[in-house]
């Protein structure tokens, strides 16, 4: 006996038309064009003479990217960036105490340069190399220096050597693939998940919000903290997200009790009771900063204008003979090498003890000295001279 099954039929391998699959590929494709170009339009950062990276946005490097265009951008004379680690941007001193600073300030070459502080604080020759191959603004092609600090080659954990798995610092700028990084030991998921987000300008935007805005948080996340007490309060939960775009956290916060003359950190390594190190310097053959060096080296000279590389001054009061003589077996090889590649240079002498905070970093008198070092240079007036632009 049949029955009439009036019921719809449910067609279980239906299928999307590829129409509809084109649309959503356009769609993404679209949203990852265009929401970094309008957020970057909607943003408003601010501009600070002297201005570097905020410490507080540190790991910020869609920042870094737009901060640097802006200053080029905005520049009414030729913009001259400085990259490196927290030697550059001044781990110790205000943003008008940094090499940079002293250099506008002192700087008497009719006028026609400014300087431009492209360091990052916490950065290695390793990460270095990838911040600058993936975030500077090479399309400009503009004079660049480079700053060497033989820091991460006077031991093995400098160098990322040792073995130990530890929190490195920047580990997002990690070469996440081919690159033998002894202490790094993220699992792959983890390393492709940076590596496709690296080259997605949402995701890099979706980043930069997060730090910048919401506690380094995803938005939902953000929402939903519970807050410092117990029981929870979830502070954030009625709050408007729109609320919390204040461009003012975009700019180096001021009166930072941890930075400047008037600091407690701003005294020099002796007073402070540091003694001299016995390091344990890597064989340049076997290292994993120095080769990072020189490829960042061959990087910038491929894709800007002209680079000039300052190399020093390491605190060598704080070394004893035989680091002394190593950190200058270094010098020696830089010299050699970048003459070989063309590249204009110079060995800043080591300055008097009381200009040091530490075994690297230089106390805002260490940076006028350097300043003053540098436009007192052959080798650097001639190559401002000589920049064909």
């Amino acid at each position: 006996m049949k029955t009439n099954d009036t019921s719809p039929k449910i067609r279980s391998e239906e299928k999307v038309p590829p129409r509809v699959w084109l649309w959503v590929i356009v769609v993404v494709v679209l949203a990852n064009i265009l929401l970094p170009i309008l957020w970057n339009n909607f943003e408003k950062r601010p501009s600070i003479e002297n201005s570097r990276q905020p410490y507080h946005l540190s790991k910020d490097y869609w920042h870094y990217e737009k901060m640097l265009e802006d200053s080029i951008s905005q520049s009414s004379k030729i913009p001259v960036t400085i990259i490196g680690d927290s030697v550059v941007w001044g781990e110790y001193v205000d943003r008008d105490s940094t090499l940079t600073a002293y250099l506008n300030e002192r700087s008497n070459v009719q006028n026609t340069y400014k300087f431009l502080n492209a360091g990052i604080n916490g950065l290695y020759p390793v990460v270095l190399k990838e911040l600058i191959e993936n975030y500077y603004p090479h399309n400009k092609r503009l004079p660049v220096i480079l700053h060497y600090n033989f820091l991460w080659i006077s031991n093995p954990e400098a160098d990322l050597q040792d073995p130990k798995e530890r929190t490195l610092n920047h580990s997002n700028l990690l070469p996440q693939f081919f690159h033998d990084i002894p202490p790094y030991k993220a699992p792959f998921e983890k390393r492709l998940k940076i590596t496709v987000s690296l080259h997605i300008p949402s995701n890099r935007l979706a980043k930069h919000i997060q730090i910048s805005y919401v506690d380094n948080k995803s938005i939902p996340n953000w929402t939903m903290d519970m807050g410092p007490t117990w029981p929870p309060n979830y502070p954030n939960s009625s709050k408007n997200i729109s609320g919390q775009y204040d461009f003012q956290n975009l700019s180096e916060h001021e009166n930072d009790p941890s930075r400047g003359k008037h600091s407690s950190r701003h005294k020099s390594w002796n007073r402070k009771g540091m003694q001299v190190q016995q390091d344990r310097w890597i064989d340049p053959t076997s290292s994993i900063q120095w080769p990072a060096l020189l490829k960042l080296t061959k990087l910038l000279q491929e894709k800007n204008l002209s680079v000039f590389v300052i190399i020093g001054p390491l605190n060598k009061h704080m070394m004893d003979e035989r680091s002394q003589n190593k950190c200058s077996h270094y010098e020696g090889l830089a010299r050699i090498w970048l003459k070989e590649q063309g590249i204009s240079h110079v060995v800043l002498p080591t300055l008097p003890s009381e200009l040091y905070a530490d075994s690297s970093h230089p106390l805002s008198g260490g940076y006028n000295k350097m300043a003053e070092i540098l436009l007192l240079s052959d080798e650097f007036s001639k190559w401002l001279n000589e920049l064909d632009l």
